[in-house]
């Protein structure tokens, strides 16, 4: 197996029970994150590495910048716009009202501002989960049902392919995309992870085009070839559950990846003491800024 020789140093020794979503907050030069099920979202400043911490009385499943400024999460089920200057939150959308037993797990924003993110069962109840597109206003239209964990989500060079992961199932899976519309169609499969591999979870797109996928139980972030659907090199991460991964920095050329504590035995954790910490390397190659998500009007 071809290893990247990169060195993974830690960002944040934060031992997060279930460490997630980063991504690169261009317009703040920070790095955010989160610990889903404590509620927590973490940032850090490009510039001096202050840190600051962000705690939730629900579950937050996502994190992402937005054109007014500030962030969009998933609060429980809930989309939420938050100001981290003031610690003001607004409620924009209830994705699945009266469903307590659901959260939102990962997004994305695509060119138009609009927000793409999933749902799960609390204990990820098999095909409980789905996938819903949010526009401006807070409209939702349920785009995809009967997901498990849905996962990752990357956008090809061009814009014309979606590629989302339902953990479970170990697979890439590609969407034909149709920006204006906002639809998705003609779904195949991408990459297929072996098992032995462990599961993919979160993932980032290069400039190059391929994809870098978190394995939850695979000790790395695989770089993986999405057309040809081939494996092309592991970065090996010191704790088993890793998580997602984001490029960040002014460059674009450092990657950012999160790990998990959560079902670990204690012999486990003896052995992975760094499980659930926040990881950072320079990379060969350079990533490209996440779009800014616009829910305003409508």
């Amino acid at each position: 197996m071809n290893i990247i020789p990169v060195k993974i140093e830690t960002l944040c020794a934060m031992q997060g029970y279930l460490g997630e979503g980063p991504i690169w907050l261009e317009r703040s030069g920070t790095i955010a994150w989160l610990d889903i099920m404590h509620g927590i979202v973490m940032t850090h400043r490009w510039s001096d590495g202050k840190q600051q911490r962000h705690v939730f009385d629900d579950a937050v499943g996502m994190v992402q910048p937005t054109a007014a400024g500030g962030l969009i999460l998933g609060i429980g089920t809930r989309i939420v716009r938050f100001d981290p200057a003031t610690g003001k939150q607004e409620t924009i959308v209830d994705l699945e009202p009266g469903k307590s037993d659901h959260r939102c797990n990962d997004a994305i924003v695509d060119a138009q501002g609009r927000l793409w993110v999933g749902t799960t069962h609390r204990q990820h109840l098999h095909e409980a989960g789905a996938l819903y597109r949010v526009e401006a206003g807070g409209r939702v239209t349920q785009i995809l049902d009967k997901l498990t964990i849905t996962n990752g989500m990357a956008f090809s060079p061009d814009g014309t392919t979606l590629y989302h992961i339902d953990s479970p199932t170990h697979r890439v899976h590609a969407h034909r995309f149709h920006e204006v519309e906002g639809t998705i169609d003609h779904k195949k499969v991408a990459i297929k992870i072996p098992h032995e591999l462990g599961g993919p979870d979160g993932m980032a797109r290069d400039a190059e085009g391929m994809l870098w996928v978190a394995h939850w139980g695979g000790h790395g972030v695989y770089r993986w070839d999405p057309v040809t659907g081939g494996m092309m090199a592991k970065l090996p991460v010191p704790a088993p559950h890793v998580t997602s991964c984001a490029f960040v920095g002014p460059d674009l050329d450092h990657l950012v990846i999160t790990t998990a504590r959560k079902e670990m035995s204690e012999a486990a954790l003896k052995d992975y003491p760094q499980s659930g910490d926040v990881f950072i390397g320079k990379m060969p190659v350079r990533g490209t800024l996440p779009n800014l998500c616009d829910l305003r009007g409508g």
